[in-house]
Formats: C-alpha cells, sequence, structure tokens
C-alpha cells in the first residue's frame, strides 16, 4: 500500500524568512517579520507579507545575489 505525496510549495519558519529578510540587508522588514508572521509560512502569507513593503520574492533573490 503506497501512499501518494503531493508535492506543492514548501512552508518555512518564520525563523528562515528572517534569516533570509537580514542576509538581504532588510532588517527593518526582518524585525516586522520576526512581530507578525506566524512559526510556519506559507507562499501566500509570504507573498502578502512581502506586498507589504514592496518586496516580491524575486526581488529578495536580486538583493541575495542570486539569479533566476
Amino acid at each position: 500500500m503506497s501512499r501518494e505525496r503531493q508535492v506543492g510549495p514548501v512552508d518555512l519558519s518564520h525563523q528562515e524568512i528572517i534569516k533570509m529578510l537580514r542576509r538581504a540587508g532588510l532588517t527593518d522588514v526582518a524585525a516586522a517579520a520576526q512581530k507578525s508572521l506566524p512559526d510556519q509560512v506559507d507562499a501566500k502569507v509570504l507573498d502578502h507579507f512581502c506586498a507589504r513593503y514592496g518586496l516580491s520574492k524575486q526581488s529578495l533573490i536580486d538583493r541575495m545575489g542570486g539569479s533566476p
């Protein structure tokens, strides 16, 4: 009997997001994330949070020196 696993967006801990924001030089946004994000953050919540600060996943990747 095998169980099918659904593959979808991975939830991140708010600590992982805070580290990422700090690494990107966004310490004020990281402080806001620490106060307002739940322990586990799904893609939808992260998108809404980033939008409040004029950010997107791509802009964070760019700030951290990543490429598409």
